[in-house]
Order: structure tokens, then sequence, then C-alpha cells
């Protein structure tokens, strides 16, 4: 038995998506808003376990973002899928990890 169709799916991933570019205006809107989406789909979010990571050499020392009052950490490299991939869009650390593990693969 299937819960979701697959344009389910695609409809609560373009309000996802709408719900962070939508406000360019004010970026800690859209962390605002994620909660409200989270209890409307009964999806609950676990925000220690939430990461920022921003894109571009853009000193960010200053701003932070936070979802329900609580801090978002905001870190230089995020795994996503599997990739690992840093704030400039290089995927360095990633090919590191893979040819660290098949190292260990072939000297145990």
């Amino acid at each position: 038995m299937c819960l979701f169709s697959l344009d389910g799916i695609q409809k609560r991933l373009d309000e996802c998506v709408e719900i962070i570019v939508g406000a360019s205006a004010n970026l800690q809107s859209s962390p605002d808003r994620i909660p409200d989406w989270s209890n409307d789909y009964q999806l609950p979010i676990s925000v220690r376990n939430c990461s920022c990571i921003v894109l571009g050499n853009v000193d960010m020392s200053d701003i932070r973002y936070s979802i329900d009052d609580q801090p978002v950490n905001t870190v230089s490299e995020v795994r996503d899928l599997g990739v690992i991939v840093d704030f400039s869009l290089q995927f360095n650390s990633h090919i590191t990890a893979i040819l660290l593990r098949k190292q260990i693969l072939v000297h145990p």
C-alpha cells in the first residue's frame, strides 16, 4: 500500500522550495515557516540535526538562523544524499573520503 503518490510528493517538495526561495527580503522568515510546514504535513523536524551552509565567500559571522527559536548550526560542508559538498561547491572532501575508504579496504 502506497501512502504517497509521486504527484503528492512533488507538490510537497515544490511547496518546500517555495518556502525557502520565497523569502528574499528577510532570510530568517524562511526558517520561521518550516515548523508550520512540518506540522501541516505531520513531518517532525529535528532542529539539532539541521544545519545551514552558506555558498560562496560570504562573511556569516554575524548572521544566525533559528527554527522554533532553536539555533541552527552553520557548517562549511554538508553531506546530502551521500555526497559531501563544501561552501565553494567543491567536492574535494567527498573525493578524499572515497579515497580513504578505498585505502582502508585495500590495506586493512
